[in-house]
């Protein structure tokens, strides 16, 4: 077939993602387009299928009423009918590459629920552009992609595109390409670090427990002894100068394992990422975060841990603040990652706030069971702490811009009020 894309009005920028995604296609690939318009990018890659000589499902998802932000468009686009569909077919029709499409008039996340979870083994997002169609879009289709496969999306530089991105994807894992132009995601995770030791693998447990490490082994000693009745889906993650030596310790067997990462290659937002990913892979239902400066005490571990069972409404169970806290995984799926352009202080705030504004319970068990050793991890770093009180008044401004006030005065219900520039 001969190509006709180019005689087709309308917009298309990611041919060499098209062109990767055709490349690494098994036999019997499912492709989804959503957001197809008049049909110049379904054009290009219909074309380049039958080309292929692969046996792909390709399809065009969209409303085809076209967007909020081009009004003027959609009533120059759609002949005062509303909708672009009898163009899209007419283009295809005529360049004969009709039957290679199967197109789908419906709404983006809704037309989702058509595909099971891990079908899809390539995915582009170029519907509408504000944050929450973006938002949508990304996370109703991401549990369909693949592993290792792709998914892309269009004009990256668009606020509200990026930002309903990154509430979706973790950060690091998007790379934008084309100038600006286009994001592409590669479904896997990042490669973080290595197991150091994998210790009891209990597989009916309804949590993880993780415990980061750094420095003061004294201290992630009476984290770890303090909360026995978790040890058995304990993962302590290990980013310490030197490591751990398992080996000299009382309760490392005992224990789900030790996750070793390179010293510091983690922020503490990646860290959080990172274990949320782990989480969802052994399927839990809950997250227990605790930092290995604290200690509970009369089983209070697993007393608080029984609360949030008991309290599926709440997205997050505080004791001394989290310094032990007890996430609901359902939230945190919701919620999105962890913003990665916080590293340390301000992140939780930026998180719970997100929670809070999606309607989640943020619960208090009570903090007089925890005690936090005041952040002696930070303590007994000075370049770590001069770093932090370095980048403290921009952690705090880049709060404030993002959500148009200080913790606990926020006037945004969407990042940036929809502008971060």
């Amino acid at each position: 077939m001969e190509h006709f894309f180019e005689s087709i009005e309308g917009w298309f920028n990611f041919r060499s993602i098209y062109d990767q995604a055709l490349q690494e296609a098994p036999a019997n690939a499912v492709f989804v387009e959503v957001g197809s318009w008049r049909g110049r990018s379904a054009a290009y890659m219909a074309v380049e299928i039958a080309k292929s000589g692969k046996a792909i499902d390709f399809y065009c998802i969209d409303l085809w009423h076209g967007s909020l932000e081009s009004p003027a468009k959609v009533l120059q686009h759609t002949a005062g009918s509303g909708s672009a569909f009898p163009a899209f077919r007419n283009n295809l029709q005529q360049g004969g590459a009709w039957d290679l499409v199967k197109p789908i008039v419906e709404k983006s996340a809704i037309a989702a629920n058509r595909f099971r979870d891990e079908s899809v083994d390539f995915i582009m997002i170029d519907a509408a552009h504000d944050y929450a169609s973006v938002r949508e879009d990304v996370s109703a289709w991401l549990p369909k992609l693949k592993s290792g496969r792709l998914m892309a999306g269009d004009d990256a530089d668009w606020p509200g595109v990026l930002i309903g991105v990154h509430e979706s994807i973790p950060m690091s894992e998007i790379t934008i390409l084309n100038n600006g132009a286009n994001w592409l995601y590669r479904h896997q995770r990042p490669h973080r670090g290595d197991w150091q030791l994998k210790g009891n693998q209990v597989h009916d447990l309804d949590y993880l427990a993780v415990i980061p490490y750094v420095n003061r082994p004294d201290l992630l000693e009476r984290a770890v002894s303090s909360i026995p009745e978790l040890w058995k889906g304990l993962v302590v993650i290990d980013q310490s100068e030197k490591g751990l030596a398992p080996a000299e310790t009382g309760w490392a067997k005992e224990i789900a394992g030790v996750f070793r990462a390179p010293a510091k290659s983690m922020s503490f937002t990646q860290m959080m990422n990172w274990a949320t990913a782990e989480a969802r892979q052994r399927r839990v239902r809950h997250l227990v975060f605790m930092h290995n400066d604290a200690e509970c005490t009369n089983e209070a571990a697993g007393r608080a841990l029984e609360y949030a069972r008991a309290h599926p409404q709440a997205g997050v169970v505080f004791t001394h603040y989290d310094a032990f806290a007890v996430f609901n995984l359902a939230a945190l799926v919701q919620v999105g990652p962890w913003d990665e352009t916080f590293r340390w202080y301000f992140a939780d705030n930026d998180y719970y706030y997100r929670m809070k504004l999606l309607g989640w319970e943020l619960a208090n068990f009570g903090g007089d069971l925890v005690l936090h050793h005041g952040s002696q991890t930070l303590h007994s770093d000075p370049a770590c702490a001069a770093e932090v009180a370095a980048h403290w008044k921009w952690h705090e401004d880049h709060y404030r811009h993002k959500w148009g006030g200080p913790t606990n005065r926020e006037c945004h219900t969407i990042p940036y009020g929809g502008a971060p520039w």
